[in-house]
């Protein structure tokens, strides 16, 4: 976990840039010490899931937002088995996204990946990959998952639910309503222009942490659509 790979600061970049569409991500990437990263340089092993149940848990006593960043991942397979990896976990969970008006839906699937924090809440896990079928807004130069690990902290969002948290729900910093409103706004704005060509449905995208070929998906997953 080589806190000094060129991974993190090239990841931070990227979101600091506002190229993932959501500037809420960006005032994260620019704020020191609110991203916390995991750099995973050698090959997932079986207990993965619990190694992140642990930096997860770690990042949540700092406050900060939990980052994994897997650079040697590079193909869908090595994603296809990440998943597989991550289902094996007892605080995490993984189901089938349904595609709504794109065809697209027989060469790809979406993926919905669920952690358990410390205090019971279900966490929705955001994921990343430089993969052509993700959507573009999580096209990102890495690899990468992260989750809210806190409760709902943020004082301005409150069209949450009580069992489960989002990114949604992470302080910002902010002082006002208005400001938050603002930057949320404009978060939604950038993301549905991202999202405009391949069309993307953001809402359900908001649901999905990767969008993987079937092939590969099901080949490392052979039960992931039945399950």
């Amino acid at each position: 976990m080589d806190q000094g790979h060129p991974a993190v600061e090239q990841f931070r970049r990227w979101l600091a840039a506002g190229l993932a569409g959501c500037w809420f991500a960006a005032r994260l990437a620019h704020g020191e010490g609110r991203l916390r990263f995991y750099n995973l340089l050698d090959d997932a092993a079986d207990d993965l899931a619990e190694e992140l149940d642990g930096f997860f848990d770690q990042a949540a006593e700092y406050g900060s937002v939990p980052v994994a960043l897997f650079p040697r991942i590079r193909s869908a397979t090595g994603t296809a088995r990440l998943v597989r990896l991550l289902r094996q976990g007892k605080r995490w969970s993984a189901k089938a996204v349904s595609w709504r008006h794109h065809p697209r839906e027989h060469d790809a699937c979406l993926v919905g990946l669920e952690w358990r924090t410390k205090a019971g809440l279900r966490s929705q896990v955001m994921g990343f990959a430089p993969l052509g079928s993700m959507p573009v807004s999580r096209r990102s130069p890495y690899v990468a998952l992260s989750a809210w690990p806190g409760g709902h902290d943020n004082e301005f969002f409150d069209r949450g639910h009580a069992q489960s948290v989002s990114f949604a729900d992470a302080p910002t910093g902010l002082r006002s309503r208005e400001q938050h409103d603002d930057l949320w706004r404009k978060s939604e704005a950038a993301t549905c222009r991202l999202a405009s060509d391949p069309a993307d449905d953001v809402e359900r995208m908001r649901r999905v942490a990767f969008c993987i070929p079937r092939v590969e998906l099901l080949a490392e997953n052979p039960d992931f659509l039945t399950h």
